[in-house]
């Protein structure tokens, strides 16, 4: 997992705290559309696209190949975020940045931030179907918001731009109270068979 090194112990800490918050906040949002895609109390789920992103594509086809050479009917679900469907009113050029800054470290590590329905796809996958869950704050609170979606952002950041980690702790800060702010995203979830017969 070359672009998630949690070896750093300053990322490792702040994952761990994010995580399972991300996973309570959004479980509400996603389950309707569990449901949609036949996933129910009887299934095992594994889910992989918040570790498959930082894969290089060796990795991630054979990770795919042992669900997809099972001989009985296999549904891999995947839920992937996607930095470029981030919108942020006020618009600010320093988050932007860092966003920006993140994709090119992690493109350079190996990862791909697009997981979905091409995936699969690419991977001899059938009965392809994808959904697009938005979030934002309005729905699920501004501070909420902010912490699943800030330490992503600013996850990126090297010293030379801790500049911009400041700026963009200021919008978070000077928006929190401001009516008009939004901070939203989309969350993209595919869901695939090992074959393409029912």
């Amino acid at each position: 997992m070359l672009s998630y090194d949690l070896s750093n112990h300053g990322l490792l800490e702040c994952e761990v705290q994010r995580l399972p918050l991300q996973a309570q906040v959004l479980f509400p949002v996603e389950a309707p559309f569990l449901q949609s895609h036949a996933v129910s109390d009887s299934c095992s789920l594994w889910e992989s696209a918040a570790a498959m992103e930082h894969m290089s594509p060796d990795i991630t086809m054979r990770i795919l190949s042992a669900p997809y050479s099972r001989k009985a009917l296999t549904r891999v679900i995947a839920i992937d975020g996607d930095d470029h469907t981030f919108v942020f009113r006020p618009g600010s050029d320093a988050i932007q940045a860092l966003l920006d800054a993140k994709g090119r470290k992690q493109a350079t590590r190996v990862g791909d931030r697009h997981t979905g329905a091409e995936l699969f796809s690419r991977h001899g996958f059938g009965l392809i179907k994808q959904d697009c869950i938005p979030v934002n704050s309005k729905t699920i609170g501004w501070d909420t918001c902010r912490s699943v979606i800030g330490p992503v952002i600013l996850s990126g950041a090297d010293n030379a731009e801790s500049g911009l980690v400041d700026r963009a702790k200021t919008w978070f800060e000077e928006n929190r109270e401001n009516e008009t702010a939004v901070m939203s995203a989309l969350i993209f979830m595919v869901s695939a068979s090992n074959t393409t017969l029912l």
